[in-house]
């Protein structure tokens, strides 16, 4: 029995969700003052709950706290705007509609949509000599407006918009990347020596990326970063002629999987995991510190294999959060953990015999951790 009781409570459709949004006052001069519109919307929420006991209706309080949360004013929009924000404050179907004086008297023009359809699912008027007839009126015009609603009507299931499925960005951030100089440091002949100094280094990060959310649970999430570190070195060879090579700059490729999860309206936190790929290099490439000694950095040392590209993967972890202040829009925080550690050995070679140093002139460690910040567009 409690076997069947449980798929009996599965199976059986969840509680529908109304909103009753306040009223728009569209008298003029005196007669705006003859009618309180919040109180005939009380009315309306009120009868909508007795002719429609089965619906969960939000309160009038609760419809307010989440508009101020979402940025949104009821008087900045009609139509399509009003069932949007009924789409927002999370109601299947919502209640709108406005208040005006129509030859001697006046009307009460109300409409209920379906929010995830947009679908204009019935429409009544009220009307009355007085605001007090008025009043009275509203019983019957409200009792034909929730007639879908008291009839059993069932919402259409919601499917994912495409603005709440794909989203495009554009990212920043920031981290810290160590190194050791170890100079001077004498080459095998026939090179010359080479002092390093004066290491710059950041680890600042710029790109773009795209969001996938197949699921309410799941984001998938994709990006390209042009720069993720770069670093350059004075050098001086012992002829006493200098350069001011780059040692070390990398784009970067990533995927994560992450799960969201709404905090409120307009605020959503997400975390996941991923993997980076860095296509780092040092540079100048194949080029020779000066006339006289073809001297370079690479990523390998010794009579080893000349090479500028050190490229390699780190996994990762992030979380963040997104403040969504408009459907299509969102500014998103978010830190990354690299678990593991990274070194990235640089050593001095000379080039034409392919010798150089056995120990790095320079260790550059990459960030530990980066803070980011993202500019999203849904569409």
């Amino acid at each position: 029995m409690l076997v069947v009781a449980v798929l009996l409570a599965a199976a059986a459709p969840a509680a529908r969700v109304a909103a009753v949004l306040e009223l728009r006052n569209k008298l003029e001069g005196a007669d705006r003052n003859l009618v309180d519109a919040a109180f005939l919307t009380d009315v309306v929420r009120q009868q909508v709950l007795e002719d429609a006991p089965s619906v969960k209706l939000m309160t009038r309080e609760n419809v307010l706290t989440l508009l101020e949360a979402s940025g949104k004013k009821l008087e900045e929009c009609e139509g399509e705007c009003e069932v949007d924000t009924g789409r927002r404050l999370g109601a299947d179907v919502v209640v709108t509609g406005e208040i005006l004086r129509f030859g001697r008297g006046f009307r009460a023009n109300l409409r209920l949509h379906d929010t995830h359809s947009a679908q204009l699912l019935s429409a009544a008027v009220a009307s009355g000599d007085s605001p007090e007839a008025l009043e009275k009126d509203l019983v019957r015009a409200v009792g034909k407006l929730a007639a879908p609603l008291a009839q059993g009507y069932q919402p259409e299931a919601r499917s994912p918009e495409w603005f709440e499925t794909i989203g495009i960005y554009l990212t920043g951030g920031v981290g810290s990347m160590s190194v050791e100089n170890d100079t001077p440091r004498t080459l095998a002949p026939p090179a010359n020596s080479l002092t390093l100094s004066n290491p710059k280094n950041q680890a600042v990060n710029f790109g773009l990326g795209v969001q996938y959310r197949p699921w309410k649970w799941l984001m998938i999430d994709a990006q390209y970063l042009f720069t993720t570190l770069s670093a350059s070195v004075s050098s001086v060879s012992g002829d006493g002629r200098t350069d001011e090579p780059t040692t070390l700059s990398s784009p970067a490729v990533a995927i994560s999987v992450n799960a969201p999860w709404r905090i409120a309206q307009v605020l959503r936190a997400f975390g996941g995991i991923g993997v980076q790929y860095f296509f780092a290099k040092i540079a100048p490439d194949n080029r020779a510190l000066d006339a006289g000694d073809a001297v370079n950095l690479a990523n390998a040392g010794g009579t080893g294999t000349f090479s500028t590209n050190a490229e390699f993967a780190r996994p990762f972890a992030r979380i963040g959060l997104e403040l969504r202040p408009q459907d299509r829009f969102g500014i998103q925080l978010f830190g990354v953990l690299y678990p593991f550690a990274k070194e990235v050995d640089v050593y001095a070679h000379n080039v034409q015999n392919a010798q150089g140093t056995d120990l790095p002139v320079l260790k550059y460690t990459l960030p530990v951790v980066t803070g980011n910040a993202a500019l999203v567009l849904y569409f």
